[in-house]
């Protein structure tokens, strides 16, 4: 080969590289994004969780009658 083959082989070479950590960087941070996001929300609801949660409602049973909508 010459050193006009060898120069484009080479920049072929740089270009394949490149490709390569830019596509590999892509999908490592596809695939830790979700995982990042969920970790991110477990560590913030366990650290601003209260212990207990009061409602200030309180849950009444209804009498059961026989009164229909009709009547």
């Amino acid at each position: 080969m010459n050193t006009q083959e060898t120069k484009g082989v080479d920049m072929l070479h740089k270009i394949q590289n490149w490709l390569m950590n830019v596509a590999a960087k892509w999908i490592w941070f596809a695939i830790m994004l979700p995982i990042r996001i969920v970790l991110g929300l477990c560590f913030a609801v366990a650290k601003y969780m209260p212990k207990t949660v009061q409602l200030p409602y309180k849950v009444v049973k209804r009498e059961e009658t026989d009164k229909k909508w009709w009547n």
